[in-house]
């Protein structure tokens, strides 16, 4: 099943989520500032939860955490049936047609993720305040160098007061298409 970890590093915490099936769920939160402390965190995580593949959103920081994660599966302390992948937020979408970035696209990802209406779907715990409060945060437009949907940004955010989405970005990237376990 997958399992998602958002990185937001520096001193917010990390936010670990769990996605078994069609349900998303909080796991974890830790405040470890150690990269390979978090990797080794990361990686007991995904051997407990039997996770298939590991997401790591290695812009920033994140790249080191992603770049561990490589190395204990080398030494055998994550299982090589784990997949370790990185994706990079700030790079551009997938679908550069549609969307700003990378960012972007996966923030709509979670959008239709959590539509009732989409074949595909995915149920969040209705008692996890963080996550809806944050759920509100990224508003969205279309930009004006070529109309492409862009959400706001995290420095945004920061700047306004609301700070960074790390719930949200947690469970958006559990609906990563394949996705077991996701570093943000």
């Amino acid at each position: 099943f997958p399992v998602t970890i958002s990185w937001a590093g520096g001193t917010d915490p990390t936010v670990i989520y769990l996605r078994e099936g069609e349900r998303i769920r909080f796991l974890d939160s830790c405040q470890i500032e150690d990269l390979w402390a978090q990797a080794e965190r990361i990686a007991s995580l995904a051997t407990e939860h039997r996770v298939d593949r590991v997401v790591v959103d290695r812009t920033g920081v994140g790249q080191g955490v992603w770049s561990d994660l490589l190395q204990l599966q080398d030494r055998g302390d994550l299982p090589d049936r784990v997949e370790v992948v990185g994706v990079a937020l700030n790079r551009a979408a997938n679908d550069k047609e549609t969307f700003h970035d990378a960012a972007s696209e996966l923030a709509f990802h979670l959008r239709d993720a959590l539509d009732p209406n989409q074949s595909k779907r995915y149920a969040i715990e209705p008692n996890n305040k963080q996550l809806a409060e944050e759920l509100g945060y990224r508003t969205w437009g279309k930009n004006e160098k070529g109309g492409r949907i862009e959400v706001i940004s995290k420095k945004a955010l920061r700047k306004s007061g609301l700070g960074s989405p790390d719930h949200a970005d947690a469970a958006a990237l559990c609906c990563v298409p394949g996705s077991s376990l996701a570093v943000l």
